[in-house]
Order: structure tokens, then sequence, then C-alpha cells
């Protein structure tokens, strides 16, 4: 598991070498947590900017599991509708 804040560089090439992993969007600030896809064209997407670098960091896996036992400690995990991790 590995997070990304203020790194868009190292997040864009973290998805691009794991295109089958998984990532939870999450506001620097605390807050809900998304589990998507790295797929997901919402936090992955070439056309877009600022993942991590703006008010999100992202906390990254190969493996959905160990996501979601974070997530389940720190606080309520939902589900990206699109991707449907």
């Amino acid at each position: 598991m590995v997070t990304f804040e203020n790194n868009e560089d190292g997040y864009r090439q973290w998805v691009k070498d794991n295109p089958l992993g998984f990532v939870i969007n999450t506001p620097k600030s605390g807050g809900y947590l998304m589990l998507h896809r790295a797929n997901c064209t919402f936090i992955s997407s070439d056309k877009r900017t600022h993942y991590t670098t703006g008010d999100y960091k992202k906390i990254c896996s190969t493996d959905r599991q160990e996501l979601v036992d974070w997530a389940k400690k720190s606080g309520n995990i939902q589900y990206c509708s699109f991707c449907k991790p």
C-alpha cells in the first residue's frame, strides 16, 4: 500500500504500472473514502490533472482487500458506481 500526496508523477506512474490495482480517493483533510479500480477514468484519465496536488490524496494497492481493511479502520468506505471495484 502506498499513499500519493502532492506527487502527480509518482501517482500516474503507479497507475500505469498497476492497471489492475485499486485506489482510494480521499480528501487530504479527511472525510469520505472512495474505492476505485486503478484504470477508472475518474481517477486516472490523462485529460485531468491535480490528482494528488489538489484537495485529494490517493492510497493505492494491488490488493483490494488490503485497502478495504484499511478503509474500514479509517472511516466509511464507498465504492465507485462507475468502475465497480
